[in-house]
């Protein structure tokens, strides 16, 4: 037993030892690799230092060339960096900022060798970066990047000409690595607030429209709870959810592009948008709040001083704003070629955003309730189901106070007082049996669209149910179902068919029906 455990302290103590003779061979390795890229030089040093520190506002003007962008930056007498070839060009600041702060304290980890010959073993004959920052005395700092050091990090570099090679941070690098796409600035879209839009429209090539619009002064549904109407894509006007519609326009109220990739586009068939794969328009309005001090030198008031007060109010100033974007084709990575309408600037924009915006579902956003008709609205309603006629209605009169009235509304005069009575068939019942049946009458609502099939061959089916609403102000609502299948009735609302409603709700209402009759 104690031989076996030997045994296996030996064999722990053998693996160990091989372990620690492994890392020694690739510390040597690449201790090699050094060496070798320095033709063998040994005057190689690890200490840091500073090889070059160029004030930031000294800096005029800055080249950089990358494996993906060549440009050149001169700054302006307003402090803005532009690009010198073309200074319309929107150059990204904060971009630009970073590459001439990193001239300050450049700092090398190591310098491996002097009097380089061949530079191509740190990457240095054909530099991936080459940048060069000149001051406005004229002098100029230069520093090439090769290859990233294999110990510690970094990447190889040069400064100007003195023949020694650098190990300067990966940060460093990374300041002068900006594609074209990164130092153009991108176009900022306006942040809205969703519940300014008042007007949503969106078009797509290949399929139907989609527009809504808020009118502030008046109701778009019987029953008078929303004040949006859709105007897209159903052949006529109509409600539209109110909450459903706050859900969606916040898809609106955060886009952004991430990236521009032609600020003065000439050639928009590159992007897909000289004919638009589809188009986002908004109309919205910000508020805006001024103090407005208003005074009256002939104001008095109860206070024992009898001073004047100046009154300062709050007063809101409301301006209308319009937003178009267009939405071209695809680039490699999904996302789209972007613009807005008065823009040259083709900006892109996430997939995930763009769906967002224009893949909307007209049903979700349209109002499902079908006879949801305000009772106060109306003094009529006829109700036509297998041969029957049913008629609720109401009757506004006056009728004499009740004993708990006081002593001086009878001295004035003021001894009536206007009631509601309901009659059910022309019998008066009670308000609450009414107003049940009522309820149970105005709770259908649509489940779906009709499929376009339904149109071609059916329909001249005979309603099943007719619901005549007589409004107080004239005007007659008529709501009928009829026949599609085993599950739905068709909605047929003053002779508009788009929707159908589940059959059991259509059915719950003759039943309602039936029974108050015969209760009643």
């Amino acid at each position: 037993m104690a031989g076996s455990k030997k045994k296996k302290n030996l064999t722990l103590i053998v693996l160990l030892i091989a372990l620690i003779l492994m890392i020694a061979a690739c510390f040597s390795l690449i201790k090699y690799k050094d060496k070798k890229a320095a033709n063998g030089n040994e005057d190689s040093t690890k200490e840091t230092e500073t090889i070059a520190n160029v004030e930031t506002d000294t800096i005029q003007t800055i080249y950089f060339k990358n494996k993906d962008n060549e440009m050149t930056l001169v700054k302006g007498d307003d402090g803005n960096w532009k690009n010198s070839e073309d200074e319309a060009f929107p150059v990204n600041q904060t971009n630009a900022g970073n590459m001439a702060k990193a001239f300050t304290d450049i700092a090398s980890s190591r310098t491996i060798t002097e009097g380089v010959d061949d530079l191509s073993n740190f990457g240095l004959d054909n530099p991936a970066i080459t940048v060069t920052a000149t001051a406005k005395d004229g002098t100029k700092t230069t520093i090439t990047l090769g290859n990233e050091a294999p110990i510690g990090g970094g990447y190889y570099g040069a400064l100007n000409e003195d023949k020694k090679v650098y190990v300067l941070t990966a940060a460093f690098y990374n300041n002068f690595t900006y594609t074209l796409e990164q130092m153009t600035t991108v176009e900022t879209i306006p942040s809205i607030t969703a519940t300014n839009i008042t007007h949503l429209t969106v078009l797509n090539k290949d399929k139907p429209g989609f527009e809504i619009v808020y009118d502030g002064s008046k109701a778009t549904d019987f029953a008078g709870l929303t004040k949006w109407a859709m105007k897209q894509p159903y052949k006529t006007t109509l409600p539209a959810d109110a909450d459903a519609v706050n859900t969606l326009l916040g898809n609106y109220s955060a886009m952004s592009f991430t990236s521009c990739v032609d600020y003065n586009a000439s050639d928009l068939s590159k992007y897909g948008l000289d004919d638009p794969a589809a188009s986002v328009s908004l109309e919205y309005f910000e508020e805006y709040t001024k103090d407005k001090a208003t005074s009256d030198d002939k104001a008095t008031t109860d206070t024992a001083d009898n001073n004047t007060q100046d009154a300062k109010e709050d007063e809101k100033t409301k301006i209308n704003y319009t937003l178009d974007l267009l939405i071209g084709s695809k680039d490699a990575e999904g996302n789209y070629y972007v613009k807005t309408k008065d823009s040259k600037a083709v900006n892109i924009m996430s997939a995930d955003t763009v769906e967002k915006l224009i893949t909307i579902d007209a049903y979700s956003n349209v109002d499902h309730y079908v006879n949801l008709v305000n009772l106060d609205s109306i003094n009529q309603l006829d109700i036509s189901v297998d041969g029957k006629t049913y008629t609720l209605t109401t009757e506004k009169a006056e009728e004499a106070k009740d004993d708990t009235q006081t002593k001086d509304d009878t001295q004035s005069g003021d001894s009536k007082e206007e009631v509601i009575n309901y009659y059910f068939n022309g019998n008066k019942v009670g308000e609450d049996d009414f107003k049940s049946l009522y309820q149970t009458i105005i709770s259908p609502t649509t489940e779906r669209d009709i499929p376009e099939e339904y149109f071609t061959s059916n329909t001249d089916q005979t309603p099943v149910m007719t619901l005549t609403y007589h409004q107080t102000d004239g005007n007659t609502i008529e709501i009928q179902y009829k026949p599609y299948d085993d599950s739905y009735y068709v909605v047929n609302t003053n002779g508009l068919e788009y929707f159908l409603t589940d059959m059991r709700k259509v059915n719950d209402i003759k039943t309602a029906l039936v029974n108050f009759m015969k209760n009643k």
